[in-house]
């Protein structure tokens, strides 16, 4: 049985001065000898111990592997206040696999113990009523789009012995601050990102609705899928040379944003990058972008001004849309195409069967 073994430590008086709680997975009709250390109140002495064990039925899949480590593979329980055991059958818990944790809608806060140094991929994905986080002191491992869905996080804490992963202004991050992990709905509204950094994680300032600028830095390489979706704030977007990728959906949902320069560093606009902005009214295509994917700029109703630098774009076929039902509420776009572009491909501004795109006026 998996449960939890809960023991209060009691003065002369029958007062409790102390308790411990420890997850246990106990086999039937075998004998177990846990050493559980119970902090006790200063000043005070124990007297008498109680030992309570509620079972819980199953909660963790888990298996130990060659190193004796435990890994959590799944979690079945339905706690609001969860601390992530740091041992299972004595083996020190060491992992949180991929998804292990996922859609929880009752988890509030999470304690992740000492012994974990790692979380995979979308392990705590979609759990939306999650609010704090306390993260040990060995962590050092955070997978891609961990915290995808965790929209209401306000708090979270890193143990100060752990020398890889920290928090500043309610932001996440590891590597030495390279990577950006996770902004919590508690971060600047208007953010600058620290010159140290070179990836943003996916779904990194997905609690940030507030969000009303972000300042990118000149050494930034890297932003992850849906990063800003959502961020219904954000007004202008400046993208530095140094960006040579953006994630599908990064800035999808951005309602209030209104002009963006993708700059000129990256080659390809992947799906959905600006899908349902629909304030955007002016749109910069850097020199070095080759590839706009389909459905790449959907729903930007009030488009007017589209600008293109680049030198080299790839052709399309006639069933691809990079630029879905924009300008439908404008009805006034203006492209500005640059000197330095050769040529624009084919039904590269062909719009959709629904809402061809109303291009009033060309700038060559």
């Amino acid at each position: 049985a998996q449960g939890y073994l809960k023991i209060n430590a009691l003065d002369a008086a029958g007062d409790i001065i102390g308790t411990a709680t420890e997850f246990v997975d106990i086999d039937a009709q075998e004998l177990y000898n846990f050493n559980i250390l119970v902090p006790i109140s200063s000043g005070k002495k124990a007297e008498n111990y109680t030992v309570e064990f509620e079972n819980c039925g199953h909660i963790y899949d888990y298996h130990i592997n060659d190193d004796g480590n435990a890994i959590i593979e799944k979690y079945y329980g339905n706690q609001t206040v969860l601390k992530i055991p740091s041992k299972i059958k004595n083996a020190p818990v060491t992992k949180i696999e991929e998804k292990a944790f996922i859609g929880h809608d009752e988890l509030e806060e999470l304690i992740i113990s000492d012994t974990v140094t790692a979380l995979g991929k979308a392990a705590l994905k979609n759990n939306y009523s999650l609010k704090k986080l306390h993260i040990g002191a060995s962590l050092s491992e955070i997978g891609d789009a961990c915290f995808a869905g965790c929209g209401r996080i306000n708090s979270i804490t890193v143990d100060e012995n752990n020398k890889c992963v920290f928090v500043d202004s309610n932001v996440l991050y590891k590597d030495a601050g390279k990577t950006l992990v996770f902004a919590t709905s508690g971060a600047p509204e208007q953010f600058v990102v620290p010159t140290e950094v070179k990836t943003i994680c996916s779904d990194a300032f997905s609690a940030c609705s507030n969000i009303d600028r972000i300042t990118f830095n000149n050494g930034l390489e890297s932003i992850g899928s849906r990063a800003f979706k959502g961020c219904q704030a954000l007004k202008e977007l400046d993208i530095p040379d140094s960006v040579t990728y953006i994630g599908v959906y990064a800035f999808s949902y951005c309602s209030s944003l209104e002009k963006v320069d993708t700059g000129n560093g990256i080659a390809t606009l992947e799906t959905g990058v600006f899908e349902n902005c629909v304030a955007l009214k002016e749109l910069t295509i850097g020199s070095s972008l080759e590839q706009i994917a389909d459905n790449s700029i959907s729903n930007a109703s009030m488009l007017s001004v589209i600008n293109i630098e680049s030198k080299h774009l790839f052709s399309l076929t006639s069933s691809q849309r990079s630029f879905r039902n924009v300008g439908t509420k404008s009805q006034n776009i203006t492209v500005n195409i640059a000197s330095n572009v050769s040529s624009i491909p084919a039904y590269f501004f062909s719009g959709t069967n629904e809402y061809s795109m109303p291009i009033v006026k060309v700038n060559v």
